[in-house]
């Protein structure tokens, strides 16, 4: 076996890109877990998966952390990666927003949600595919690292939330609690196209001699997720065993800060390796940009909320009976008047 072929056999193993990707966060004093397991739901047992890598960043936004969950894929140089372009529908608000792009956990630190900072970072896609240059028909790696980051986020993240929360219960004085906001990133070493918007005819992309006709070359892309019933339906299993926890009761904030996450990630972020270091500085400088509240406020706004939500829906609940009782009384006044009014003054014999 010549050196090459040697390399290259080494190289689709994956485990090289994943330590090159880990050692170049470590270098930026990011704390690192690598091959972190997970669980899916199965028909009969749980199903265990890995995702590559956790990385926390050594720079705070006041008391919250960026983290990121890492996927990564190796493919040799006859390969490269094809998006569809997409825009955000300005009508829906569930697509656009920094708290679609950064998954917080436990408390909902953003000051203004729904601020554009990181949407603007990249150009936005919908779909990615593997091609070859060969024009072979390939395996979609895309779509398996984006399940993989789809079912991968919720159990991964879940436990560290949990985590947190005993701490803020437990009151104890001076323990410092960090929150978190958790980016889901697939990396790799394939060039990255995105088709240009003005494509629209069939022909053109049948004839064309290079993806450079027809696509942008880009270092890196926002990828639209929609989380697929398995992924919601194993994320809502996780989150409803956690909902019978007795706990819950002293913060419901936590219940709809969970149930958020049900159909999480909305956006991947698709990066080639080669400008990794680049896409993780432009990250980290939008992110200490980003207006946050202090956790310890972000509970606090939770909590007036809750209690504002809770005393609302008593009102309405009170009032839906009071409204409920009028009509009944009202009713039964109509029946006796109706009864009153059909009886005969005389029944004859």
């Amino acid at each position: 076996m010549s050196n090459r072929k040697w390399g290259e056999s080494f190289l689709k193993s994956g485990l090289p890109l994943e330590h090159m990707i880990a050692m170049k966060l470590r270098a930026e004093d990011w704390r690192v877990s690598a091959n972190l397991e997970y669980a899916r739901a199965g028909k009969e047992e749980p199903k265990w998966f890995e995702v590559d890598l956790f990385a926390r960043s050594p720079n705070k936004n006041l008391d919250t952390e960026l983290s990121l969950l890492v996927e990564c894929k190796y493919h040799d140089s006859m390969f490269f990666w094809m998006f569809l372009p997409t825009t955000v529908n300005e009508g829906r608000m569930l697509e656009r927003g920094d708290a679609q792009f950064l998954n917080c956990c436990p408390a909902h630190t953003l000051k203004a949600p729904q601020n554009d900072r990181f949407l603007k970072l990249a150009p936005l896609s919908s779909v990615g595919v593997v091609l070859s240059n060969a024009g072979d028909k390939q395996d979609n790696a895309v779509h398996t690292a984006m399940q993989q980051l789809s079912h991968a986020l919720v159990p991964i993240i879940m436990p560290r939330m949990l985590s947190r929360m005993d701490m803020i219960l437990s009151e104890v004085p001076g323990l410092g609690i960090d929150n978190s906001v958790v980016i889901p990133m697939v990396v790799t070493n394939a060039t990255l196209y995105r088709l240009r918007p003005d494509i629209s005819d069939l022909a053109t992309i049948r004839n064309a001699a290079a993806p450079e006709d027809i696509a942008d070359k880009v270092n890196w892309t926002w990828c639209r997720n929609e989380a697929t019933s398995s992924a919601t339906a194993s994320n809502r299993a996780i989150i409803a065993s956690i909902e019978k926890s007795d706990w819950l009761k002293a913060v419901p904030w936590f219940r709809l800060q969970m149930r958020s996450l049900i159909s999480k990630p909305s956006w991947i972020a698709v990066v080639n390796a080669d400008a990794f270091d680049e896409v993780l500085a432009e990250i980290e400088a939008a992110f200490t940009l980003t207006p946050m509240f202090w956790m310890s406020e972000a509970i606090e706004r939770h909590n007036r909320f809750s209690a504002e939500s809770a005393a609302r829906l008593q009102k309405f609940e009170e009032q839906e009976e009071q409204e409920k009782r009028e009509q009944r009384a009202a009713g039964s006044e109509e029946e006796q008047g109706s009864d009153e009014e059909t009886e005969p003054d005389d029944i004859p014999f």
